[in-house]
């Protein structure tokens, strides 16, 4: 299990994915100050309903779930899946090393949107309960970003295609943020 925690925060992609995700915030962060300054930390507290849920998206679909068709991909699965307790020991220890970096994810996303915010908006001053409501709402995006991990990790792995993966997962995803735009 170690060893597939390891594998999640060697690979450059992760931290990319949540760098850009924290520039953007940070970009959108700059323009709320700037331009809607009244509505500064309301907008901060709805990290989770645009910014941080799309990065934690790409940071599943594109990144994470692909360690799930490596055996495929590699040519390795006829020799895992002839060991005893190999592909059910190995999938575990995936999806416990998966979800350990989905919740390094969500904390980093959650520590830098303060920051960011804490930054910017010091002269305003922080209403009073902010800091609860948005751990109320990281709560709620970190056991979100659990269970679409494990679910789409579960495709992923029933599919053996990382590709297809990212279709049947992604679409609906994608599809979420079209419904409530309209």
């Amino acid at each position: 299990m170690k060893t597939e925690c390891l594998q999640y925060f060697k690979n450059p992609y992760y931290w990319t994915v949540i760098s850009l995700g924290l520039a953007a915030r940070a970009v959108l962060a700059c323009l709320d100050f700037r331009y809607r300054g009244q509505q500064f930390w309301e907008l901060a507290a709805d990290f989770w309903n645009k910014t941080g849920s799309i990065t934690m998206g790409f940071l599943i679909l594109l990144v994470m779930i692909r360690r799930f068709s490596y055996d495929t991909e590699l040519k390795t699965f006829p020799i895992i899946n002839s060991a005893a307790y190999g592909r059910l020991s190995l999938f575990r220890n995936r999806l416990i090393g998966g979800e350990a970096a989905v919740v390094s994810a969500v904390l980093l996303l959650y520590a830098g949107n303060t920051g960011i915010s804490c930054l910017l908006g010091n002269k305003m001053g922080m209403p009073c309960g902010w800091t609860g409501l948005f751990t109320h709402t990281t709560a709620a995006a970190l056991a979100g970003s659990a269970g679409y991990f494990a679910l789409s990790a579960m495709i992923c792995d029933l599919s053996k295609n990382h590709p297809v993966a990212m279709c049947l997962c992604g679409i609906p995803f994608a599809g979420s943020f079209f419904i409530n735009a309209g």
